[in-house]
């Protein structure tokens, strides 16, 4: 049984937030969470060997809202909270009351067990109601004809939640018979019964095959069908009282050397099985073999020899016999001999015998004329260098002189070494002609080749290159097949569009083909931004074709040099979609940018300007808070720096840091922008630090300090954290000065975050938040339960054969089953294996493993595996065949052994049993507390 999933005719698959179960006939899809895109038709289909079923189900999910303003409340409750607490209340009455009533009653079955009639090997499930539900001392047994039923591999009981199951797997017909379930608590007991009966399946089909459009002939196979009929009612008494006897006579069998012979007879009674059946040729048992079969199947009776020689004429005796008596029965076999000298002409019809003389002289002359013919060996045509690619064949051909010598020999080399003739490489030499292919090249064929003819007069030699280009181990052509439509890649390119774009130029004669060499081609082209100011955001966007090249090669540029991709500075290169988004932009920023896409076809390119204007560096309206009227001091301040530094050195005396401007508290939202500014006054010139939070602000990407007249904090896109309290510290020899204001960030209303946490790629299944089902816990009670079953020991995983060669490592793995856990013992050839340098055993909780190092012909064999607890015993059995090893493998592998082989799998050997001291540690640990 084979249970899918499918959401909009579509596989599922299941992942973290997709869960699926199959156990106990239960089928269950969990979604956790849901969202709106999972909203579709789900359908559930159920296959076996004899058919399938199909069900189907509708989900329709809508999405919520950041705040929800609406009551939750059902509709039409008046006087909410006492309300509620008025049906809290009563609910709590009545819980308590069940409760009491629970504990004060006898068992009672709400339902019957009704009579079941069954087949061999099908399921018997029996299932009734039980209260009362919570009563703890409430104990369920099931009894068969009044002996008591004990859980096991065919055998599952259930009693929870007031329900009471009762499964036998694969019944049989001692499964027969009264089935009572008793419950029983302390005050008082009850039983339920019914009957179940089990018809065994017959190992004789009787009833007609014939397909249902098969009209005619049906008389006379009922009248055989009942003879047959007739034949298996015989009681097995009158089997058992009746002597052999033979209701048809096999016969006389006259053939040539050669052809087949063929006796048959019928013989009762036929379901005897103590029947024996034996035939004799000329008194002599016959040996049966691979030209002489018999058979003795439901009364009929069959000796055939497949070809016959003169030997196997005779008399042949068939004897049956049981412990009643015996029958026999005699047959002549007549094989007649074929002539050892044909006598007769076989000379064609219109030919005589002096045409036949006449045209044997002339060969005789030819041969003679061929013996005279014989010189040393010349290529008469040389062989052609040639270049193939990887997987392709190769062929190399020529002709040689002379053609008859019989003691002429052929041999091919490559790169020096004779080529070894095989599955690959074929050769072919007839009358002169000689030829070499290989059927499928490898780039370790490449070199010269060279075909040399000896005989006893000497030899020659030509000799040519082949040249073998490598295919890439990772294929970048399109591997759709010619002529197959490209729509189902344009809606794959029309699908990634969508998430960037509305809009969409690319067709399907855009999409990539390896025969059509194209050259990149913008499609749309990027736009020039000139309006934008700093600290905005911008964004080229256009679409490139062909889609889909692998060789295809995206560069953008800044004023002719290379655009470095930064944290502000991010490229997009999907489905032919090319974009760069800018987060935030400076006046630096301003100037030509060139998008280049390269092929191995061609180039193209695109361009666009963007122009950024500056926010102002000195603010000229005056920052003194409203009502401060020391602005006549300010200007005699400046006017002061008018004059000259020798006299203004002498004037200025040192005094410690002021705030003349202290920085004034922002609010903005999260990605926004936010500036603190202050004036500081003192001599010398006082050194600035700001804070946020207590952390000392560096000058970088997320925090600009500046200085032009005033002091400014500038952060371009706040975040979360950066809220809380901004202090800003002035020092200089004469003192320090101190400012503080706060920082206010309030999140965005289109903040998805939050939802974002519930993300599919997010472990929503082991965090804090996520709750297992009910039915999810029940199942697992229930499966502890049956865990905790004491059964005997069942391998649900036996060992495969493996075929190895010399020097290799070997692996056996079974999986097991058992309550109490099993003893694993393994075995060699009925001797038991322990752990050594080249034998390493490992134990789990349902799994065992062994593993042999450095295997030799002495470790080919049967090995064994058993388990055995106190209930029973099993085991599992395979074979392992050790092959030779070629001689290049032989050096590799003594090279590897003198480099330290042995060494590793001593290494190996001490962390097995390393392992196996920390554990019966920890072990020992664990049984002190």
């Amino acid at each position: 049984m084979s249970i899918e999933w499918f959401w909009n005719g579509k596989a599922l698959k299941a992942g973290s937030r997709i869960r699926t179960f199959c156990d106990f006939g239960f089928v269950i899809l969990e979604i956790s969470p849901v969202y709106p895109e999972d909203t579709g038709e789900y359908t559930c289909r159920a296959k076996n060997v004899l058919g399938e079923a199909v069900t189907t189900a509708t989900l329709s999910c809508s999405g919520k809202r950041n705040i929800i303003l609406d009551s939750q409340l059902p509709s039409g409750m008046e006087g909410a909270m006492d309300r509620i607490a008025a049906l809290e209340g009563l609910g709590r009455a009545r819980a308590e009351m069940q409760t009491e009533e629970d504990l004060n009653q006898p068992p009672e079955f709400l339902s019957s067990i009704e009579d079941v009639l069954l087949t061999e090997n099908s399921l018997a499930h029996f299932e009734t109601r039980l209260t009362p539900i919570n009563d703890p001392s409430m104990k369920v047994e099931w009894f068969h004809n009044g002996k008591q039923l004990s859980a096991g591999s065919r055998i599952k009981t259930i009693n929870d939640f007031g329900f009471v199951i009762l499964e036998v797997a694969n019944v049989l017909a001692r499964d027969s018979g009264n089935y009572t379930c008793k419950a029983i608590n302390r005050h008082g007991e009850s039983s339920v019964s019914c009957q179940v009966q089990v018809k065994g399946r017959q190992n004789i089909v009787t009833d007609p095959q014939l397909p249902k459009s098969f009209q005619t002939g049906t008389d006379s196979i009922h009248n055989l069908e009942e003879r047959m009929w007739k034949r298996e009612d015989i009681s097995y008494e009158e089997m058992e009282s009746k002597a052999p006897v033979f209701v048809t006579n096999p016969h006389n069998v006259t053939c040539y050397e050669g052809q087949a012979a063929h006796f048959d007879c019928r013989i009762e009674p036929i379901g005897d099985g103590s029947m024996r059946v034996e035939w004799y040729h000329d008194d002599k048992p016959i040996q049966i073999g691979s030209r002489i079969h018999t058979i003795n199947d439901f009364g009929f009776v069959v000796l055939d020899i497949d070809w016959t020689f003169k030997r196997d004429s005779g008399v042949y005796k068939c004897i049956a016999m049981n412990k009643c008596g015996k029958a026999e029965i005699s047959v002549n076999l007549n094989c007649k001999s074929k002539k050892d000298i044909i006598i007769d002409s076989q000379l064609p019809n219109g030919m005589s015998m002096d045409r036949l003389k006449e045209l044997e002289a002339k060969k005789l002359e030819a041969a003679n004329e061929e013996e005279t013919e014989i010189s040393i060996p010349k290529f008469i045509t040389q062989i052609k260098s040639r270049a193939v690619a990887e997987g392709e064949p190769a062929h190399f051909e020529c002709r040689v002189e002379p053609k008859n010598d019989p003691k002429l020999q052929i041999k091919w080399y490559h790169n020096g070494k004779e080529v070894d003739f095989g599955h690959r490489f074929r050769l072919t030499f007839e009358f002169g002609y000689v030829a070499l292919d290989i059927l499928y090249t490898y780039p370790e064929d490449e070199g010269e080749y060279v075909c040399k003819a000896l005989n006893e007069l000497g030899e020659d030699i030509t000799r040519a290159e082949l040249r073998c280009k490598e295919l890439p181990a990772i294929q970048l052509e399109n591997q759709v097949p010619k002529g197959m439509k490209k729509s189902e890649y344009l809606v794959q390119m029309e699908a990634a569009m969508k998430k960037y774009t509305t809009e969409m130029f690319l067709t399907e004669d855009d999409v990539y083909d390896s025969e059509r060499r194209q050259p990149p081609r913008f499609v749309s082209q990027i736009q020039s931004i000139t309006s934008l100011e700093e600290m905005q955001s911008a964004k080229f966007e256009c679409q490139l074709a062909p889609v889909g090249d692998p060789n295809m090669k995206v560069e953008w540029f800044w004023n002719g040099k290379p655009l470095s991709f930064k944290t502000r500075f991010t490229p997009i290169y999907d489905f032919g979609y090319v974009a760069m988004n800018f987060g935030w932009v400076y006046p630096e920023d301003s100037g030509e940018y060139i998008c280049r896409a390269t092929n191995a076809y061609g180039s193209d390119e695109t361009r666009a300007i963007i122009k950024c204007s500056g926010k102002t560096g000195i603010v000229y309206e005056s920052q003194l808070p409203k009502g401060m009227m020391s602005i006549e001091k300010i200007r005699e301040m400046e006017s002061g720096w008018q004059r000259a530094p020798e006299l203004l050195e002498t004037e200025t005396e040192k005094f410690k840091p002021c705030f003349v401007t202290k920085p004034e508290g922002v609010s903005t939202t999260e990605g926004g922008s936010a500036r603190f500014c202050c004036r500081v006054t003192g001599y010398p010139k006082p050194r600035v630090m700001w804070l946020i939070n207590g952390h000392t602000v560096i000058n970088g990407s997320r925090h600009k300090l500046i200085y032009d007249g005033m002091w400014h904090l500038d952060i371009p896109k706040c975040q979360d954290r950066d809220g809380g309290k901004i202090e800003v510290i002035a020092r200089n020899q004469c003192g320090e000065a101190y400012a503080t204001t706060t920082l206010t960030v309030t999140r965005r209303k289109d903040d998805y975050r939050s939802v974002l946490r519930h993300n599919v790629k997010r472990d929503f299944i082991n965090s804090d938040e996520y709750r297992k089902p009910d039915w999810l816990i029940k199942m697992e009670e229930i499966k502890e339960r049956l865990a905790a079953t004491e059964q005997a020991p069942k391998f649900i995983r036996e060992i495969k054969e493996g075929r190895i060669k010399e020097g290799q490592r070997a692996k056996f793995e079974a999986g097991f089953a058992g309550f109490p856990k099993p003893e694993v013992t393994w075995y060699f050839q009925g001797q038991v294996l322990k752990n050594s340098k080249n034998v390493q055993i490992r134990v789990r909780d349902d799994s065992s493993t062994l593993t042999l190092i450095d295997c030799g012909f002495d470790n080919a064999g049967y090995y064994e595996c058993k388990a055995v607890n106190e209930l029973g015993s099993d085991k599992t059995r395979a074979s392992l065949t050790v092959n030779k090893m070629t001689a290049e493998e032989k050096v590799e592998y003594e090279n590897a052994k003198a480099n330290g082989l042995l060494d590793v799998v001593a290494d190996e050997e001490e962390k097995v049993i390393e392992k196996k001291k920390v554990k019966e540690e920890k072990v020992q640990k664990v049984q002190k507390k």
